[in-house]
C-alpha cells in the first residue's frame, strides 16, 4: 500500500498527470459543445449537409472505394482521368491512408472525423498544459491556462468546417519542442522530433508546413553549433517531410490559383475583431467579407493585455531588471525576431488592411506572388503568432505573479476565464454552430436529388462527365449520385485541382459529343447548358433527359 501511495505521488507531480487531466478537460468541452453522437464511427448523417464537411467525408468515401494508386494518396476516381490527391479534399490523410487498408472490412457508413475532433481537443488541452508547465508547477494555474487554448475561437471556428485545420495541437507541439530545445540539443533527437512533427503536419494539412517550419527554424537558430550539423539536420527534416508530401500526392497538382491572396490576409484588427465569435463585442467591418481573417483572442485574453503592459512598465522602471533583460539579448534572438516578423508579413499578404482601409498594396514580382499564392488564405499563417501571443501573455503574468498570493492570482485567472467562456461559447457564431450541429445529428439526411431516378439513368455507366464549370452546390448534389452508382467524377469542389487539364478534358468531351464519336455506353454526360443540348438534339440522336435541373445525355 505504501508503495502504491509513493508511485501515485510521483505520478501526480509528473508531466503525465497534468497532460492527462488537461486532455480530459479538452474531451469534456468537446462533448459539451458537439455532443456524443458524432463520435460514433457509424454515424455519417451529420456529415452530409453540404459545405466543406461533406467535401471531406466524400473524399474519404471515394478514396476507400478506389484501387490503390501511386502516389498512395491519390483518389483516381476524382478529377478523372487525372486523379486527385486526398489532401486536396481535406480528408486528413494521416487517418484516411491507413484506414483504407481496412476499407474492405470497415462498415459502409464509416467516418473518423468525430473521433479526430475529440482527439484534437484533447491534444490541444494536453500540449497547452505541458507548455504552461514550463513557467509554473501549480496544477490549478496550469489547467486554468490550458482552458484558454481549448476555448480558442480560431479552433472552434475550424472544427467540423475545415476539420483538418482544427488540428492546431500540432502548432502547440512545435512550440513545446522549441521551448524545450535545451533538452533535445542532441543532433539525432532534433532531426527525429522535427522530422516527425513536419511529417505529421504534412499528413494532416499542407498549411501546417510553414507553421511548423517556422518553429523548426527558430529551434535551429537556438541550437546552432556548427554549419555542418545545421545544414545536415535541415536536409534530413525537409527532405523527409517532402518525401511524405510526395507519397500522399501533394506534388501531383502544380497549378495554383492566385485568387484570394489579398482578400484572405490577416487584417490589422483581427486579434480584437470577433467577426461573430464574441458575445460582448460587435464585429468590425473589414475590406474582405471572408471569415478567413478571423484571429480573435477573446475578451478574457484581451483584458490581460493592458494588465501585462502595466506590470511590464512597472518592472522596466527598475533599471537593474532592464539591464539584465537587455544582456540576455544576442544575435540569436535578433534572428528569431526576424523569422517571426517574416511570418507576420506572410500572414498579412501584399495588402496591409485595417478594417475597410487598404493601407498598403505592394506589387511584388509575379514569381513571388505565384509562390505566395500557394498559401493564399494567408491569415492562417498567423496562427503560430496567435498562440505565441497567448503563451506570452499567460507566461508573463505567471512569472510576475510569483511574488503575489497564489490564491489571488488563481481567482484572477478564473474570473477572466469565465469571461472568456461567456464571450466565446455564447457568441452568435458558436450558438448557430451548436444549433446546426445538433439538428444535423438528429435529423435524417434527405438527398436533394431523386436518387432512384438517377440510378435508372446511370445504369451501365462507369463515369460521370460534367461538361460545365461545377459549382459547389452542384457537386454536393451530384456526388450522392456518383457514390450510390460507383461513378467517377471528372470535376468537383476541390481545395486544389488540375484546372487546365479538367477544362481541356471537358472541351474534348464536348467536341466528341458534337461529332458523334464519344462512348455513350459507359459515360453519363451531364450539363446545364441548354444551347449545347439543343445543338446536340438537332444533329444527333442522343437520349437526353432533364432531371432535377440537369440535362443527362446518354
Amino acid at each position: 500500500m505504501l508503495l502504491i501511495n509513493i508511485k501515485l505521488k510521483k505520478f501526480i507531480v509528473s508531466p503525465w498527470f497534468i497532460l492527462i487531466v488537461a486532455s480530459i478537460i479538452g474531451a469534456v468541452f468537446f462533448i459539451y459543445f458537439y455532443g456524443l453522437s458524432c463520435i460514433n464511427p457509424l454515424n455519417t448523417n451529420w456529415l452530409m449537409y453540404g459545405g466543406d464537411l461533406k467535401q471531406h467525408f466524400v473524399g474519404w468515401q471515394f478514396f476507400r472505394s478506389t484501387d490503390w494508386d501511386f502516389p498512395v494518396g491519390v483518389i483516381s476516381s476524382l478529377a478523372y482521368p487525372f486523379g486527385l490527391p486526398i489532401t486536396y479534399m481535406d480528408s486528413i490523410p494521416i487517418l484516411a491512408i491507413p484506414l483504407k487498408v481496412f476499407g474492405a472490412i470497415l462498415p459502409t457508413n464509416f467516418q473518423y472525423f468525430g473521433l479526430w475532433g475529440l482527439f484534437c481537443y484533447m491534444a490541444q488541452g494536453g500540449f497547452a498544459a505541458l507548455i504552461i508547465r514550463h513557467w509554473t508547477k501549480n496544477k490549478t494555474i496550469i489547467l486554468l491556462c490550458s482552458f484558454f487554448f481549448i476555448l480558442s475561437p480560431v479552433m472552434m471556428m475550424r472544427m467540423f468546417a475545415h476539420t483538418s485545420l482544427a488540428s492546431q495541437w500540432i502548432i502547440l507541439a512545435a512550440i513545446l519542442a522549441t521551448i524545450e530545445w535545451r533538452r533535445i540539443e542532441n543532433f539525432k533527437k532534433q532531426s527525429l522530433i522535427w522530422s516527425i512533427l513536419l511529417i505529421i503536419g504534412v499528413m494532416i494539412h499542407p498549411y501546417f508546413i510553414p507553421m511548423i517550419g517556422m518553429f523548426f527554424v527558430i529551434s535551429t537558430i537556438l541550437t546552432h553549433k556548427t554549419w555542418i550539423k545545421t545544414i545536415s539536420k535541415s536536409f534530413i527534416v525537409f527532405v523527409s517531410s517532402g518525401i511524405a508530401f510526395w507519397l500522399i500526392g501533394g506534388l501531383q497538382i502544380r497549378q495554383v490559383a492566385n485568387d484570394g491572396l489579398g482578400d484572405y490576409g490577416f487584417n490589422l484588427n483581427s486579434l480584437f475583431n470577433p467577426l461573430g465569435w464574441s458575445r460582448l463585442l460587435h464585429p468590425i467591418t473589414n475590406a474582405s467579407s471572408s471569415s478567413e481573417t478571423m484571429n480573435y483572442l477573446g475578451i478574457g485574453l484581451l483584458l490581460m493585455i493592458p494588465v501585462a503592459i502595466i506590470l511590464l512598465f512597472i518592472k522596466f522602471r527598475d533599471k537593474k531588471y532592464l539591464r539584465a533583460w537587455l544582456k540576455r539579448l544576442n544575435i540569436r534572438y535578433l534572428l528569431i525576431s526576424l523569422v517571426v516578423l517574416g511570418m507576420i508579413i506572410l500572414a498579412i499578404s501584399p495588402q496591409v488592411q485595417y478594417g475597410t482601409f487598404v493601407l498598403v498594396d505592394i506589387n511584388y514580382p509575379t514569381i513571388i506572388e505565384k509562390v505566395w499564392s500557394i498559401f493564399r488564405a494567408s491569415a492562417r499563417l498567423f496562427w503560430p503568432i496567435y498562440y505565441l501571443i497567448i503563451i506570452g501573455i499567460l507566461a508573463f503574468l505567471i512569472k510576475l505573479s510569483n511574488k503575489l498570493n497564489k490564491k489571488v492570482f488563481i481567482i484572477f485567472l478564473f474570473m477572466l476565464l469565465s469571461i472568456q467562456f461567456i464571450d466565446v461559447y455564447f457568441s452568435q457564431s458558436a450558438t448557430v454552430k451548436r444549433s446546426d450541429f445538433s439538428s444535423h445529428q438528429t435529423t435524417l439526411y434527405e438527398p436533394p436529388l431523386d436518387l432512384a431516378l438517377w440510378k435508372q439513368v446511370s445504369f451501365g455507366s462507369s463515369h460521370m462527365i460534367y461538361l460545365d464549370d461545377m459549382s459547389g452546390e452542384d457537386f454536393f448534389e451530384l456526388v450522392d449520385v456518383a457514390l450510390q452508382n460507383n461513378l467517377t467524377m471528372n470535376t468537383g469542389y476541390y481545395a486544389r485541382k488540375p484546372g487546365k487539364l479538367i477544362q481541356d478534358y471537358q472541351d474534348k468531351q464536348r467536341e466528341l459529343l458534337t461529332t458523334g464519336n464519344t462512348d455513350i455506353s459507359s459515360n453519363l454526360f451531364i450539363t446545364k447548358d441548354e444551347l449545347f443540348v439543343n445543338q446536340l438534339q438537332a444533329t444527333h440522336k442522343y437520349t437526353i433527359k432533364y432531371i432535377d435541373g440537369f440535362y443527362v445525355i446518354r
